[in-house]
């Protein structure tokens, strides 16, 4: 076992690799496992069967843990400085340098926030919240408000949301509340008029009232009526202020003395409210100490249910070896009962292995916190893309926390057959930062498992080609030529004796099942026909599946 302990993993890991009768660490495991441990991006390039799961997993494991050890000796120092904290949060309370998408520019002195984005929305939240409902379970008192100045004149959305609320669209789910540019208020998909058209020049105002769970705004100090009655499941949640733009920009201003209009009455601006008063939501040190609760660090998305499966039984198996702190592992794919997924999540999860819809449809029905997902691992990657996943990815990804202090930021795996697809490089280039790349074999790699082999057809070597049975169509690429001769003769004998000849490689190697691939559909359709007359029954019974262009 001194071959996995001189890779960096913890005597934990190394008992359980042991039980597991693991001998020598696999090309893969040799290289990758070092620099997940660094905390580095990695991209690597590994198959199935190449021990890339341990690759990766053993690493996450050890990390994730020791993320717990660490946050278990903050958190009672940090509570308590939470719970007498009276002084203002003031230039605390800013755009959130974590909980923002990809494309959104902030700069946190200012308070200035943009995306040139033309096509797509991008969002942000402040760092600081409010809780609605207090401990007993009442209405708190207290109502905060923010202001928003548009700088240009792209599409602007602001409002609130809560953590569980997509970035990019404020005010499309059920878990926050906007207002548009365009003068149409939105919650949980659903677009209605309200107040007015703001552009460039415009200062709004948000305003949460806590009290009575409503949600107002004004403009230009001029107040637009109440907007929002809060639902139940938004009351039980912090609310953040919120904002998305497209190809737009804006500054915020959360403290009193930067309004550009008076503070509303009975009004308290976000950056005026003590600390005490108010949930960080890059720390989320208070829903820790109160709950007792764990949110998930790592998840690792599979394309299928039984890799699902398989990764977290290593992660189960392997996750017993640690105490004190224990490490719990949960699966989260469709096709079960949703009812023990939803309890393990109110349990509390450390590493969650799911597939992407179902993780998704957690994330958006609230049920699934990734606020502090540290580590985020694409498995199969290649593959992932291939069953159209990019989208679900981006979605969960701007979820995600994207920086912090030191070590504390979200560190990205993906691991794939070939690291060499113009797709695998476009996500690759959106999702990691300065990645190392892990590519054993090269980008003309052939798998071990694939052989190569070339066989000539050569009809001067078969002079009863005229008795072959069955009669092999061609392309008729000749049919209007009257005789055939020199290269044009050999052609035409070529492409009758190629189906042959693929009929006798059949039969040679006894094929139960094979995959040929032709020239052209007309090619694939002469082939097809051709073996389903050879030998009658189902010998050579198959299908033509017809492919575009590039397909």
């Amino acid at each position: 076992m001194a071959a996995f302990e001189e890779l960096g993993l913890c005597p934990e890991l190394i008992a359980a690799a042991d039980r597991a009768s693991f001998t020598l660490p696999t090309p893969i495991q040799s290289e990758a496992v070092p620099l997940v441990l660094t905390g580095g991006d990695v991209l690597a390039s590994a198959e199935t069967g190449s021990g890339k799961t341990f690759a990766f997993g053993a690493p996450v494991l050890q990390l994730v843990h020791e993320s717990i050890v660490e946050s278990r000796r903050g958190r009672v120092v940090a509570a308590r400085e939470v719970a007498n904290d009276d002084e203002a949060l003031g230039k605390r309370c800013a755009w959130s340098s974590t909980a923002r998408s990809a494309s959104a520019a902030c700069d946190v002195s200012t308070g200035v926030m943009q995306s040139r984005a033309a096509h797509a929305w991008a969002g942000v939240r402040g760092t600081y919240g409010v809780r609605v409902r207090d401990s007993s379970g009442e209405n708190a008192g207290v109502k905060v408000c923010y202001e928003i100045e548009v700088r240009d004149e792209g599409l602007c959305r602001v409002g609130f949301g809560s953590r569980f609320a997509a970035l990019d669209g404020l005010g499309a789910d059920a878990h926050s509340y906007g207002y548009g540019g365009t003068g149409k208020k939105s919650h949980n998909k659903s677009f209605e008029n309200y107040g007015e058209t703001f552009t460039k020049g415009d200062v709004v105002g948000c305003l949460l009232d806590c009290e009575n769970a409503r949600v107002r705004f004004t403009k230009n100090g001029r107040d637009l009526g109440e907007a929002f009655t809060l639902s139940e499941q938004t009351i039980k949640t912090v609310l953040f202020p919120a904002v998305c733009v497209k190809n737009a920009e804006c500054a915020v201003h959360f403290q009193g003395k930067d309004f550009k209009f008076p503070v509303p009455s009975g009004y308290v601006p976000f950056g005026d409210l003590k600390g005490s008063e108010a949930v960080s939501g890059d720390a989320d040190v208070e829903d820790a100490a109160s709950s007792g609760t764990r949110k998930p660090l790592a998840l690792i998305l599979e394309p299928a249910r039984d890799l699902a499966e398989q990764t977290h039984e290593f992660f189960s198996t392997f996750a017993r070896e640690f105490q004190d702190p224990t490490l719990s592992a949960g699966l989260f794919i469709g096709g079960v009962k949703e009812g023990p997924q939803h309890a393990a999540l109110r349990e509390g999860v450390d590493i969650i292995t799911g597939t992407p819809i179902r993780i998704l449809e957690l994330v958006q029905n609230g049920k699934l916190d990734v606020s502090q997902v540290r580590f985020f691992v694409l498995d199969e990657a290649d593959r992932l893309l291939d069953t159209g996943n990019q989208p679900t990815i981006m979605k969960l990804f701007d979820r995600m926390p994207k920086h912090g202090k030191a070590t504390h930021r979200l560190q990205v795996m993906l691991f794939s057959a070939t690291l060499h697809s113009p797709e695998i490089k476009a996500l690759a280039d959106t999702l990691t930062v300065n990645a190392t790349w892990v590519d054993l074999k090269g980008k003309e790699a052939v798998p071990d498992t694939v052989h190569h082999a070339m066989v000539l057809v050569d009809p001067a070597n078969e002079p009863n080609l005229d008795a072959l049975e069955p009669k092999a169509e061609t392309d008729r690429a000749h049919s209007l030529a009257n005789t055939l001769d020199g290269d044009d003769a050999a052609s035409e004998a070529i492409k009758r004796l190629k189906p042959h000849i693929v009929r006798r490689i059949i039969d040679t190697h006894e094929m139960d099942q094979c995959l040929i691939f032709c020239r052209t559909n007309f090619d694939c359709d002469n082939l097809e026909k051709f073996l389903n007359e050879c030998g009658g029954g189902k010998k050579f019974r198959g299908s033509f599946v017809a492919g575009g262009e590039g397909k």
